[in-house]
């Protein structure tokens, strides 16, 4: 076994410094805002609106508000509040995929866009603001209460998923990237 010459140690030490330049470039999301705050805490300093919406869909805006409460401040305790979340639940699309045999729907796509604002506590200052979409699937089950449940359970999927877009949208905005 031959020990290593003086080309190995020449990358290896090139490697090492790319690596080090390269690692002052990466800031982690979840960490210290610009503001020198902890991102959890000006994440929960915003409150969340109704999201006004058709009766149909009173359900799903609930959920959606729901999860982003949670998403922004799990902890429950109460902060000041810094910021207001508006949003507007923009459409609503289900393409069914229907049998040929039976002529019934079995599967539908639920797909949905969100419009949000997030103003300062003044009302004016837009900090940020953004469109997000999803899209989930479901089965349709011949049993008309089990088609009514996944489509409700569909529903509850696409508001987890939207509220995680805007969070991750949110929290880009204060990481200062």
């Amino acid at each position: 076994m031959s020990s290593p010459d003086r080309r190995t140690f020449v990358k290896l030490g090139l490697a090492a410094t790319a690596a080090l330049a390269l690692s002052a470039c990466f800031k982690p999301l979840y960490g210290p805002t610009a503001s020198g705050q902890d991102l959890s805490t000006v994440l929960a300093s915003i409150t969340v609106d109704k999201v006004p919406t058709a009766v149909e869909y009173e359900e799903f805006a609930n959920e959606l508000r729901s999860e982003l409460i949670y998403m922004l401040n799990g902890s429950g305790k109460p902060a000041t509040k810094r910021y207001t979340l508006r949003m507007n639940f923009l459409q609503n699309v289900a393409s069914p995929i229907i049998d040929s045999e039976t002529g019934r729907a079995t599967t539908s796509t639920v797909a949905g866009s969100i419009d949000f604002t997030l103003l300062d506590s003044d009302g004016k200052t837009v900090a940020s603001q953004g469109r997000v979409q999803g899209m989930v699937t479901y089965e349709r089950p011949a049993q008309r209460f089990a088609s009514l449940r996944a489509r409700r359970d569909a529903y509850n999927r696409l508001a987890k998923e939207l509220a995680g877009h805007i969070k991750t949208r949110l929290a880009l905005t204060f990481s200062g990237r």
